[in-house]
């Protein structure tokens, strides 16, 4: 499965000023998918034959790190996903890249469902996860654990 990320002058699109937006193009078994770095490049400005914006063109800098960032940041998901052999597909990790997941701990989950039940008004409920939360942090001291630490004896 061989996935390559680069970045594309997409020219088949023209904005109203007369410019193209720069995509990123993920390639995974020939199908591409695209994702907007959110900038457009007048055609004077952009060089097709090196696929990279001009030394005249205006935050030339800015944009070229821009471009090696994106073009990074996808890569290295692509690594890490391939180290831990897990199956992606290009859809897949762009959400991956463009929405990560914020990793929580065993602690900050039962302080964030103890909270929302208060606010449903459940409070029965919230005193209950509040009495097994108390009893975990005092057998075990701390809950700083992430459920990926977790596993079966």
């Amino acid at each position: 499965m061989n996935t390559s990320v680069s970045v594309v002058y997409y020219t088949s699109k023209t904005l109203k000023n007369g410019n193209h937006p720069l995509m990123l193009r993920v390639t995974q078994n020939r199908k591409p998918k695209y994702v907007s770095l959110g900038i457009n490049i007048h055609p004077n400005f952009w060089d097709i034959k090196k696929n990279k914006p001009k030394t005249n063109c205006p935050n030339y800098m800015a944009i070229q790190r821009l471009i090696t960032d994106k073009i990074k940041e996808y890569t290295d998901n692509i690594v890490n996903l391939q180290i831990e052999k897990k199956d992606f597909t290009a859809k897949t990790l762009i959400e991956k890249v463009n929405k990560p997941v914020k990793r929580m701990n065993v602690n900050d989950l039962f302080l964030q469902e103890i909270a929302q039940l208060k606010k449903e008004e459940r409070i029965r409920y919230a005193e209950c996860h509040d009495y097994v939360y108390k009893s975990l942090l005092k057998f075990n001291k701390h809950l700083d654990i992430y459920f990926s630490d977790i596993d079966v004896p």
